[in-house]
């Protein structure tokens, strides 16, 4: 289903009749980005359609090929904040979809951004992080799933653990040594109910815990 829409994308793209629905007020185009930024991507709703949700989608050549960012976000959320990633071709667009159940969907597309490379391996080593770097789970409060984000500065072992408001472990997400650099992980909730949770991430040198909600 999500390699149809994929391909949907790629067609609409192609389409002015299908813009003005809604507006993706951020990026815009022209901005220059580091590879690990967060950036807050915005939009808004132009023309209403009742009950809809959003899609966002990433193109690194203008719209050739997309990759999915977020999928059926509600309709209330209007920003998701999206970490760049590492892109040998140095540029990228943002894609956002109104997702329409019973119409057809309308999107929006910024010009071109630049991301700035990054080097890998021994060359990279002044590059990573200096510091343990803890990014805010997004999105927060969440329906299903949720991306905890988090930077390493150097290889260590990590252990991320999920628990419920009376302090009850409800899943381990990560139990494993890890490379130095951006981490992504994903806790699909579908397993337990609304709610608080708190998830706490250990290093040998470090221990964190924040707040998540869970909207069902």
């Amino acid at each position: 289903m999500r390699l149809n829409k994929i391909l949907i994308i790629c067609f609409l793209l192609y389409s002015s009749t299908i813009f003005g629905h809604v507006f993706l007020s951020y990026p815009h185009g022209g901005e220059t980005f580091n590879v690990g930024d967060t950036v807050n991507i915005e939009w808004v709703i132009e023309i209403d359609h009742g009950p809809n949700n959003w899609d966002l989608y990433f193109s690194p050549d203008g719209g050739s090929n997309v990759s999915e960012i977020a999928f059926n976000l509600p309709k209330e959320q209007l920003n998701y904040m999206w970490i760049v990633p590492d892109n040998p071709t140095n540029q990228g667009i943002i894609i956002i979809v109104q997702d329409n159940s019973a119409s057809v969907d309308y999107q929006d597309m910024c010009s071109p951004f630049t991301i700035n490379e990054t080097t890998t391996g021994i060359t990279d080593k002044n590059n990573q992080p200096k510091d343990f770097i803890i990014y805010p789970a997004y999105p927060n409060p969440f329906n299903n799933s949720t991306i905890i984000s988090f930077k390493l500065p150097e290889k260590s072992q990590v252990k991320i653990n999920v628990f419920n408001i009376v302090g009850e472990e409800v899943k381990t997400l990560v139990n494993s040594e890890m490379q130095p650099g951006l981490h992504k992980i994903r806790w699909n909730a579908d397993e337990v109910p609304s709610g608080v949770y708190f998830y706490a991430i250990e290093t040998k040198n470090f221990v964190e815990t924040r707040k998540l909600i869970l909207l069902k």
